[in-house]
């Protein structure tokens, strides 16, 4: 058996699974002008990956602009 050892910051190895993704984390307070844009700046420069906007309290649609443009709204 053949042991695997992982480089630096490559990603450790899954038993039988080959692909990565990755998670982006954005904090937002009342950003809902400016998420559309960030959002899909993100979706340019990073495969695979899920988005989290952490709505710290918005007083704008900021929740429902991250869920329109695919990410994931916690509040």
């Amino acid at each position: 058996m053949e042991r695997v050892v992982p480089r630096i910051g490559s990603p450790p190895p899954y038993h039988g699974c080959s692909v990565t993704r990755t998670l982006i984390i954005v904090p937002a307070l009342n950003e809902e002008a400016s998420l559309p844009a960030t959002l899909k700046e993100l979706a340019q420069v990073v495969d695979d990956h899920d988005v989290v906007v952490i709505d710290d309290g918005s007083t704008d649609a900021t929740a429902h602009v991250a869920r329109r443009n695919g990410a994931v709204s916690v509040q």
